[in-house]
């Protein structure tokens, strides 16, 4: 099977998953919007080639505690995210290190920063 096969069709399937109506959308919490940013609590860390895909699950628990929400602080151009999962579609020519952020909300009202480092090298 193709690597490039496998890749499809799990963003295939990522889409496929259910989406909330427009007009679910959650309301930002307080205590989200309110926490400091400070010091990174979690780096998860990637290395692709040029031209290929990131897909990350983020945690569902951070320090013990359930994850209630992600939001994203900063995503990269061809970059989405949903609920827990992470995507990146890598330019062609996008070598080096890239550095994307999100700030999860805690069961007990705190929140935060998860950060993806990405490590793209040149495509052989």
């Amino acid at each position: 099977m193709h690597p490039g096969f496998l890749v499809a069709f799990l963003l295939w399937l990522a889409l496929l998953l259910p989406m909330r109506p427009p007009d679910a959308a959650p309301v930002p919490s307080p205590a989200l919007q309110a926490a400091p940013i400070g010091a990174l609590d979690t780096t998860l860390v990637d290395t692709v080639s040029a031209g290929e895909i990131v897909i990350r699950t983020l945690p569902t628990t951070l320090e013990g505690r359930s994850v209630i929400e992600y939001r994203p602080v900063r995503l990269p151009a061809r970059g989405w995210w949903r609920d827990r999962s992470f995507f990146w579609r890598t330019p062609d020519t996008a070598e080096g290190n890239y550095r994307f952020e999100f700030r999860a909300r805690m069961e007990d009202g705190s929140a935060r920063t998860v950060m993806i480092r990405v490590y793209v090298a040149t495509a052989d």
